[in-house]
């Protein structure tokens, strides 16, 4: 089957939405078609922008006045992290929900009628929203609430995008320091990504981070719907892990080799692979004395195949080939050279 690429928008309809090639907006992208009931980003409506961008004001209002200790305060965790600026998670917000809604409901607001536009910096369409890094994350440099040019107010946003960019931590893996998002060369394999993380963020928001099943990873969601789409071309894919700190925002980027699917595929395929691979899984899960999970086998074992760009490539064939644990036949080392 040939690989699925992006679905053009509905003839006649004007194209509201678009995952650019922009790795942040492109998660958000595709998080607001989930959250929409959208197969993909261009079948978007204005009515689902809206609706999203509702949906996105009460949770960040319900995250931004919650008390610590309930749940869905470890979602303010998680917009703290990437947006530590805003409206909903700055020190000095309201902790009226009544107070706080107009305020954040105003940042997706759509453009009003007379205002100066200009292009969108992710997608080019007319902009009269201007944002800076209380709402961009990773859109200026440490140290500094706005380091833009003199007497420039942000970079333009179209309202779509400026949705998609708060949409973000839905669709992406998220920790209560960090996002992690998904780029490749599958379409389904980056929607998903997006489905299988709309689905956690909900859990998250209900019960905290002490609710989630232990065990899981970014490399494990990217693992599992690679398996889940194994006859669409994804020949490697790439992990863009971040922070927005005021101090020390970061940005770690782990991809993997060439033939992603190819060696998915095979794997599932060769029994005795499969076998060395759940081997390599048990070896490398650890539980601490009180029999929690302490590392997940599964989750170091996926991260094995994501190499970091400032370290050697190949983690995965070394821990194979140099490992004690292997007694001989065939292992997952075979098809991943």
């Amino acid at each position: 089957m040939a690989s699925v690429t992006l679905a053009t928008a509905v003839p006649g309809v004007a194209l509201v939405l678009s995952a650019t090639r922009h790795p942040l907006q492109r998660c958000g992208a595709w998080a607001v078609a989930v959250l929409a009931g959208r197969d993909w980003p261009t079948a978007v409506t204005q009515e689902d922008v809206g609706k999203v961008a509702e949906r996105l004001t009460t949770d960040c209002v319900r995250a931004g006045t919650a008390r610590d200790g309930d749940g869905v305060y470890d979602w303010w965790k998680v917009l703290f992290a990437l947006y530590p600026n805003a409206k909903p998670t700055h020190a000095a917000r309201s902790r009226d929900r009544e107070e706080l809604r107009p305020a954040v409901a105003a940042m997706f607001a759509p453009d009003p009628p007379g205002a100066v536009l200009r292009p969108c910096v992710f997608c080019a369409r007319p902009s009269a929203a201007l944002w800076a890094k209380a709402t961009l994350p990773m859109f200026d440099t440490t140290k500094a609430l706005n380091t833009l040019p003199p007497q420039v107010a942000g970079w333009p946003v179209c309202r779509a995008c400026r949705v998609a960019m708060w949409a973000l931590p839905y669709g992406a893996w998220v920790t209560a320091g960090s996002a992690t998002v998904l780029t490749c060369d599958s379409a389904l394999v980056e929607r998903d990504f997006a489905r299988r993380n709309v689905g956690r963020a909900a859990r998250i928001q209900q019960l905290g981070f002490s609710g989630l099943a232990a065990g899981a990873s970014a490399e494990t969601v990217t693992l599992a719907a690679v398996r889940a789409h194994a006859d669409q071309a994804c020949h490697s894919a790439t992990l863009w892990t971040f922070k927005n700190d005021n101090q020390e925002p970061w940005l770690r980027v782990t991809a993997t080799r060439g033939g992603l699917t190819t060696f998915v595929v095979r794997m599932l395929a060769d029994a005795e692979c499969w076998r060395g691979w759940r081997a390599l899984q048990h070896a490398m899960h650890k539980t601490d004395k009180a029999g929690a999970v302490a590392v997940s086998g599964a989750a170091a074992a996926a991260r094995l195949l994501f190499d970091r760009e400032d370290q050697p490539a190949g983690r995965l064939a070394g821990t194979l080939l140099g490992g004690r644990w292997w007694r001989g036949g065939r292992c997952a080392a075979c098809i991943w050279r």
